[in-house]
């Protein structure tokens, strides 16, 4: 008899641990790309979009590589559609005739990318919205989080730590 190993659960989420790491997860700030990752400019919108896509504890130091890739292509098939949009989905060619955009084929295999890494990090819309039931439900929880989060930065009533003499 083979012993299956069980994976640590999530408490529900709407338990008051669920909570408190939700809370600990919006007051730790955003997620930095790791020192091994060298993210472009460009890339760092989709990187703060992806990053939205799950919360803080889920990401391995693995997903934070592939998310790096991501974002990296995403923001690679905005500036190709952008260079097709302004150079047309047809060029001449150099025997003078009209061919299609050999841009479309590298948007084509970076759109395909996109969609490989997406579902690779979990992010596709089915895993990361989950039953249409509970979307409302996690997205209040969410709304609360950040509300109670961002009122409690400026509360001058939380009992500030005192130093031990």
């Amino acid at each position: 008899m083979t012993v299956r190993k069980r994976s640590p659960r999530r408490p529900p989420t709407q338990s008051v641990a669920a909570g408190m790491t939700a809370f600990g997860n919006v007051a730790a700030g955003a997620i930095e790309p790791p020192d091994t990752v060298k993210l472009r400019a460009g890339d760092l919108p989709y990187w703060a979009l992806i990053m939205r896509g799950r919360a803080r504890d889920e990401w391995t130091e693995t997903d934070l590589q592939h998310a790096s890739n991501l974002a990296g292509c995403m923001a690679d098939i905005e500036r190709i559609k952008a260079d097709i949009e302004g150079e047309g989905d047809t060029v001449l060619n150099v025997r003078g005739t009209m061919v299609v955009n050999p841009k479309h084929m590298l948007l084509e295999t970076l759109t395909r990318r996109n969609v490989y890494l997406t579902r690779l990090l979990h992010l596709h819309p089915a895993v990361v919205a989950g039953n249409p039931a509970d979307i409302q439900k996690h997205r209040a929880a969410d709304r609360a989080v950040r509300k109670t989060a961002e009122e409690m930065e400026d509360d001058d009533l939380l009992a500030q730590p005192s130093r031990l003499q």
